[in-house]
């Protein structure tokens, strides 16, 4: 799951826990997950417990990726930890596709909120790729990818 929604909303309230305590730099991730966990509170107290409560009402990892969302825009807006968080998926996308030891030039599809048309991760991740010669192309949908690779791996005249 490295890299995906729920890892880029966790490493989100991570991030503002830390910033809330003094141990990692200011952020708006802090307001925006308070608010978007619905307690807004003014003091760092109150405010740790607000994001800890609010990220374990969402502790289904679908439940708290609704909230990667909320990351992207702070990057977008201009926040340096924001920013940081979606270095550090495109790197793991990155690797988890080095895993798979790609050829040089070989066809890359991806698919997904992230690394889909328009993904926020995806200009990121081709930068990440393209040292391999590879060259991400993102589709809405993958189900007829997954058909065409289902075909291949049959016998001829079996399908």
């Amino acid at each position: 799951d490295d890299g995906s929604g729920f890892w880029i909303a966790r490493e989100g309230v991570r991030r503002a826990l830390r910033a809330v305590d003094g141990r990692g730099p200011a952020t708006l991730l802090v307001d925006r997950l308070a608010e978007a966990f619905g307690t807004p509170v003014p003091d760092p107290p109150s405010l740790r417990y607000a994001l800890v409560d609010g990220a374990l009402d969402q502790a289904a990892p679908v439940r708290l990726a609704r909230h990667c969302p909320l990351v992207v825009r702070a990057a977008a807006d201009g926040d340096a930890v924001a920013a940081a968080i979606l270095d550090e998926a495109a790197d793991l996308l990155a690797g988890s596709t080095a895993a798979l030891r790609p050829r040089l030039g070989e066809p890359l599809v991806t698919v997904g909120g992230l690394l889909g048309p328009r993904g926020p991760l995806l200009h990121r991740f081709t930068a990440r790729v393209a040292g391999w010669g590879l060259v991400p192309h993102p589709v809405g949908d993958g189900l007829a990818g997954a058909v065409a690779l289902a075909r291949a791996a049959c016998a001829p005249g079996t399908v």
